[in-house]
């Protein structure tokens, strides 16, 4: 049985232990709309789908049709990261982003080390 925009929302939302008020006041909408969207009241508005997606990567493709993408963030982790460094200034995000990317870099460098010392062994 195909979902609706508004179950698919309010899951998106529940998957980030949200309430409406939380999910609207960090997307820059209201309670009121939030909620009439994810009761198939209303469709989410263009600005609604740009918040989603710049603030969580909500693919609005999923979000509209249910097709997916796979352009969702699925780790809780990775959520709890977003969620956090959404808390902070902008100068601090850039340069946890800029740690991240050295440290995804020295993983990625390992790996090779680790695959060529196993394929010589």
């Amino acid at each position: 049985m195909k979902t609706t925009i508004g179950e698919r929302l309010k899951s998106f939302r529940a998957s980030l232990g949200l309430s409406t008020e939380e999910i609207a006041k960090i997307t820059g909408g209201n309670q009121s709309a939030f909620s009439k969207n994810e009761n198939d009241k209303t469709k989410p508005s263009a600005d609604t789908l740009i918040a989603l997606y710049e603030k969580f990567q909500l693919d609005p493709l999923w979000l509209l049709t249910g097709e997916k993408r796979n352009s969702q963030i699925e780790n809780p982790n990775s959520l709890q990261i977003a969620k956090l460094a959404d808390k902070l200034s902008e100068e601090s995000r850039l340069r946890i982003l800029e740690q991240i990317k050295r440290e995804v870099m020295l993983e990625e460098i390992l790996r090779d080390q680790q695959a060529k010392k196993a394929a010589s062994d």
